[in-house]
């Protein structure tokens, strides 16, 4: 004969399961039989998070009886607390069919079906009063033992007791099969019950919810993480997922600031490597080479933290290389990570710097899908695109580029939709880009430059000159057209005698938009360079009018 452990009621509480098939009827029968021992209906708590439930009490509240039916299982659960509730227990399994424990682990054991398992496994969990005392009794073993339909059952019937002490036993579901579907169970009832007020997830769970959206949802897991409880320390991964939220999101400063103390043992590493990396994209190679080494000090030989130690390494040493050195080193690296999108960055870099403007848009394509994120490949996209003669192209990431870039491109990203609507022999928009920098950083010489150019391109030789003025107050002539360099189809006479420098002219391409080929199905804006269908009227991004020919 085959015994089973027992859900042992405690000296105060009962539940009961009663198969139920007329609801109506059975709940009339239970409201009697209470009443007799002088239990009486109370009112529903608005405020109540829990399921809907029949709840009966004594005058003096010294006894309760709490009815709930599940209605898909064909139960009625009932739980009493009280000093009666063995007698008051007894009583009621006379009148009503009560599913005996032994009788719910014998039909797990010979079920028909894995379906019939999952149900009786959830059964087997509302006997009990709560979740802690069911998984210590016999809810661990079942999990162990399996199959899956029974993990399920487990998992729903936690879910169905609603007791305060579910997450924990949910929590631990998830990482004893991590990676598994009975882990992922586990996780979407936590979340159900924490939606509900049910449960407070614990701030490892918030934590690890983070981490699965830090990638994709960066703004959402640093959502999660400000709710974490200010009062209480945070989990160590907690400090890593901040960084690289805020590192995804372009916060670079405010990342380094967040990875500023990294915690002790197995994530320090990790935080480090996190916060070299943050360094390396604002530009500060220096901090992230000190970083980087600090990492592969506290974990040598792992991966990711070694690939980024020959990147970084690399950049930090190419002071002392010929262009053509350098190229050979990077073409080097990326034979060997081919799919490092910050690799392919250095080597666009490296491409632009020696005027080869195809080799650096192959790898910017590159790039694009494997550091999408990174804020400095807007900019060295409309780099390439424009030293290509892609104009529309070139338009399209200049517009992004002066809303995305690192922070040591900031003037570079700024100007380049003034430089493209030079190019693109657009002095109006020009004008107008370069007013935008001007307003911003009035201090900038290549800023005014711009502007003055423009004015001079539109006949407005005063404004111009006044323009020159500011920039030669500010720098250098060859300084601020170094920074600036315009594509110029047309002399410049007036900023000649202003400046004593003469700018180089270009002949004009014989298409506006340069030798980029579109797709005859679609066409460019001629404000922010977005694709549209032809037969669209406006552009989908910017409602502009205007469109490359």
């Amino acid at each position: 004969m085959t015994t089973h452990p027992s859900a042992t009621p405690t000296p105060e509480t009962r539940i009961l399961l009663i198969a139920s098939q007329q609801p109506q009827q059975e709940l009339g029968l239970l409201a009697q039989l209470l009443g007799s021992q002088g239990y009486t209906p109370q009112q529903p708590d608005p405020k109540s998070k829990q399921s809907r439930a029949v709840v009966f009490s004594t005058a003096d509240d010294q006894a309760n009886a709490v009815l709930r039916l599940y209605p898909d299982l064909g139960v009625l659960r009932l739980a009493l607390r009280g000093g009666n509730a063995e007698e008051l227990a007894q009583a009621i399994a006379s009148y009503l069919p009560v599913v005996p424990f032994d009788t719910i682990m014998t039909q797990i054991e010979k079920g028909r079906t894995r379906a019939e398992q999952r149900i009786f496994a959830i059964l087997l969990i509302l006997s009990f009063p709560s979740a802690s005392p069911a998984m210590q009794a016999i809810g661990q073993q079942m999990l162990a033992a399996g199959p899956d339909e029974i993990r399920q059952g487990i998992i729903q019937g936690l879910a169905f007791l609603e007791s305060p002490d579910v997450g924990p036993e949910l929590e631990k579901i998830a990482q004893d099969f991590a990676g598994q579907a009975t882990a992922e169970l586990a996780e979407k009832a936590m979340e159900q019950l924490v939606e509900r007020g049910l449960i407070v997830e614990s701030p490892a769970s918030v934590t690890k919810r983070a981490a699965d959206l830090v990638l994709s949802h960066p703004d959402q897991a640093l959502a999660l993480l400000d709710g974490l409880d200010p009062a209480q320390p945070p989990p160590p991964q907690a400090i890593l997922v901040r960084g690289q939220a805020l590192r995804a999101l372009g916060h670079f400063a405010q990342a380094i600031a967040a990875l500023q103390q990294p915690p002790p043992g197995e994530w320090a590493a990790r935080c480090l490597l996190e916060r070299a990396l943050a360094h390396e994209q604002s530009g500060d190679i220096t901090a992230a080479a000190e970083d980087i080494g600090d990492a592969r000090a506290l974990a040598p030989g792992v991966e990711a933290i070694e690939n980024a130690f020959a990147r970084i390494a690399l950049a930090a040493e190419q002071g002392g290389d010929s262009p053509d050195q350098r190229l050979a080193k990077l073409d080097a690296a990326i034979l060997a990570q081919p799919e490092d999108g910050a690799l392919r960055l250095q080597r666009a870099t490296a491409y632009l710097a020696a005027a080869r403007c195809a080799d650096a848009q192959a790898d910017l394509a590159v790039a694009a899908k494997h550091a999408a994120t990174d804020p400095r490949l807007p900019t060295l996209q409309a780099e390439a695109h424009l030293g290509a003669g892609h104009l529309g192209a070139a338009l399209y990431a200049a517009s992004l580029a002066a809303k995305t870039f690192a922070p040591q491109q900031e003037r570079q990203a700024l100007l380049l939709r003034s430089r493209v609507f030079f190019a693109l022999d657009e002095a109006r928009r020009a004008l107008a880009a370069a007013r935008d920098v001007v307003n911003k950083h009035p201090e900038w010489a290549e800023a005014w430059l711009a502007v003055g150019l423009a004015l001079e391109g539109l006949g407005e030789e005063e404004r111009a000159q006044s323009a020159y003025e500011q920039a030669l107050q500010r720098e250098a002539a060859s300084a601020a057209v170094g920074r600036l360099q315009p594509r110029l189809y047309r002399a410049t006479p007036l900023w000649t005698r202003c400046s004593g420098d003469t700018l180089p002219q270009q002949p004009a391409p014989a298409r506006k938009s340069g030798a980029e080929a579109v797709d005859p199905l679609f066409k460019r804006c001629l404000d922010c360079g977005t694709l549209t269908i032809q037969r669209r009227t406006s552009c989908k991004s910017c409602s502009s009018r205007d469109f490359l020919e």
